[in-house]
């Protein structure tokens, strides 16, 4: 029995570095309370501190025993009885996906079977539960998320069927197909779609929680190939796609608010994740909007908004601090409320500590930090269609209070487009 191997996913962080022979190394920085950095001699054998891997990595399947955990992919596995595997399309923190043929109706599906871990069986229900509840309306809406066809077991492991989505947009802006840059009214199409669909999500109570260009699928890769004038290198040939349709994927890390609408926690993706859930304190739905606008200016910018290397929260927020401008000193006053330290208030200006007040770094990581730091450059430098701009920072706002709703978004300006027929 053949088996095929299950891709490797683009990692979406640094990992951490496998334990290697200690070698010599520069004396690590210690940030005092005003931020100024002190090198300082490390203490005999101590060890190096390292950030503790974030839950949004994927990482290879672990190695199964006796009674295995993980479904490993075979290629003439029949699950339920009914799909035939053909292959493996991903693996993550709750399952592995593969690609099957329904053996009755012929048609290419895709299933993920669940690991079989009791502490994950409530995910497992919430996931199902979440697209029962947004697929049992009659909303327009309803097709931009992926169908679920069916439900089952196969060999003591979860499985649920969906439609077979195409490409990501992770996928698109890697490279596939040659379908990037996109053209600008795909960019439009899409972006309304993304709005328009997890704006039904909101209406329903939920919170997608983990937006991000891996969980929007095209519907279909067909393209067609077209003569595309760049102005530095004359006409080359390009693909593009007959259709811009997408679908939503992964529903499992969707929360259902309760009572006033605000939750706790720790979701989402680092480089979507909204301000307010790195920054501890209890969001909602506007967490979303800032997801979408980072997707939709990747979109248009063609690659990732922040920087993958990124290793904590705090560089993160950072980072969120250059590219949209100082956090309001409302805002920095209500944080620094629950944690002190996090924000300097000199001469009237707001400023976010980074590196924060006591925390150790060796001099190459500190190096390498402000180096990602340096190379943002403000979003008004990056987004040069006005309509697009405004959007973005309405979107994007690092107050949830003042980011634009998702209705609201979907009768901005940047959307008058749709109305015309010409290719922009």
């Amino acid at each position: 029995m053949s088996v095929v191997p299950i891709p490797r996913r683009h990692a979406l962080a640094v990992r951490n570095p496998p334990a290697a022979a200690p070698v010599p190394r520069p004396h690590p920085v210690v940030f005092s309370g005003d931020g100024q950095a002190v090198a300082v001699r490390a203490r005999r054998a101590a060890p190096r501190v390292l950030v503790p891997a974030s839950p949004e990595i994927d990482s290879d399947p672990p190695s199964s025993d006796n009674r295995p955990k993980i479904y490993t992919v075979k290629g003439s596995d029949v699950i339920m009885k009914r799909y035939r595997v053909r292959g493996g399309i991903g693996f993550g923190s709750s399952g592995t996906v593969v690609r099957a043929e329904d053996e009755v109706t012929g048609t290419a599906v895709a299933i993920k079977v669940f690991h079989r871990d009791d502490e994950m069986q409530a995910d497992v229900k919430n996931e199902e539960r979440m697209y029962e509840k947004v697929l049992a309306g009659c909303n327009a809406h309803v097709d931009l998320f992926a169908q679920v066809l069916g439900s089952g077991m196969h060999l003591g492991f979860h499985c649920v069927v969906f439609e077979l989505c195409q490409a990501t947009l992770f996928d698109v802006l890697q490279g596939y197909s040659g379908l990037a840059p996109l053209p600008m009214r795909h960019i439009i199409e899409i972006a309304y779609q993304i709005i328009k669909a997890i704006g039904h999500l909101h209406s329903l109570g939920i919170v997608h929680t983990d937006i991000k260009l891996e969980n929007i699928a095209l519907k279909v890769q067909d393209a067609a190939k077209i003569r595309w004038l760049d102005p530095t290198a004359g006409f080359q040939d390009k693909s593009i796609l007959v259709s811009s349709q997408i679908r939503i994927l992964d529903l499992g890390g969707a929360i259902e608010l309760q009572g006033r609408g605000v939750h706790h926690g720790w979701v989402g993706t680092r480089g979507y994740r909204a301000p307010e859930i790195a920054f501890g304190l209890p969001w909602n739905r506007a967490a979303d909007n800032f997801s979408i606008g980072c997707v939709i200016a990747e979109l248009y910018l063609s690659r990732r908004l922040f920087d993958n290397d990124m290793q904590t929260d705090r560089e993160f927020l950072a980072a969120v601090e250059r590219l949209l401008g100082p956090y309001s000193r409302e805002f920095a006053e209500k944080i620094e409320a629950k944690h002190s330290g996090v924000f300097s208030f000199h001469n009237g200006t707001v400023s976010l500590l980074y590196p924060p007040a006591g925390s150790v770094l060796s001099t190459s990581d500190y190096a390498e930090s402000m180096r990602r730091l340096e190379r943002i450059r403000p979003l008004a430098a990056q987004i040069h269609d006005t309509p697009l701009y405004d959007l973005l920072c309405k979107l994007m706002a690092p107050v949830p209070a003042e980011r634009i709703s998702l209705e609201a978004a979907a009768k901005h300006d940047f959307f008058d487009s749709l109305s015309r027929l010409q290719w922009l």
